[in-house]
């Protein structure tokens, strides 16, 4: 009987002694910050990278610490598409995208890189802060993206050094980049220039080495 209870009590002591190991594995994990990253294709004194610099710092002091976001700038960890993916694949965890790369995903956002079809500035943010804004939120969400804000990127616009583009008859002729988007590719078309596909990383040595014009439209 006295056998029994000893090994009984060992029996205890050995479950205690397990329960007090899980507790401390568990709170070391949960005390240990969560690493988030951040992608942007802007240098970090760009509105976009002090945007995001500021989101972090906001997300860890709201957390208190738990978790620590660190935003690489400059594209380090891959050009738009392919950091569209890796946020959707949960690689990233958060960015700041223009819609253009967008479209070839989620078809819907095409609609807001078609041209002139904003006012002004508060006009297109009175439109995507309302419930047009929720629809396109949707629209990503069901291809994994969820959507924290929408960010102005600046009014499109076309530089070149031989003449101002004023009207769509002063692009014809014209070299034009663009992003990796069919519907920027017509647009061009259709206003008489060529239309040059390329990356925002490639456009730099483009324009040293060629007259490629750089049509913004984003990045």
């Amino acid at each position: 009987m006295q056998t029994n209870k000893r090994l009984k009590m060992a029996s205890c002591v050995k479950a205690a002694a397990m329960l007090g190991m899980l507790l401390s594995v568990s709170i070391s994990t949960t005390a240990q910050a969560e690493s988030w990253r951040g992608w942007n294709i802007h240098p970090p004194s760009y509105p976009n990278g002090k945007a995001l610099e500021s989101f972090a710092k906001e997300v860890a002091e709201k957390t208190e610490g738990r978790v620590e976001p660190k935003v690489y700038h400059n594209a380090v960890l891959g050009d738009q598409p392919d950091a569209i993916e890796q946020t959707r694949s949960g690689a990233l965890d958060f960015a700041n995208f223009n819609m253009g790369p967008m479209g070839p995903i989620v078809p819907a956002a095409n609609v807001l890189s078609l041209p002139f079809i904003f006012r002004s500035p508060d006009d297109m943010y009175r439109v995507m802060d309302g419930e047009i804004g929720e629809r396109f939120a949707d629209a990503l969400a069901e291809k994994n993206l969820i959507v924290l804000s929408w960010f102005g990127s600046g009014a499109r616009s076309l530089y070149n050094t031989d003449h101002p583009v004023e009207t769509p008859d002063d692009v014809e002729g014209l070299k034009v980049r663009v992003m990796n988007n069919d519907l920027y590719v017509q647009m061009i078309d259709e206003m008489g220039g060529n239309a040059t596909p390329m990356a925002y990383g490639e456009v730099y040595q483009s324009l040293v080495g060629s007259r490629v014009i750089n049509h913004p439209f984003g990045k």
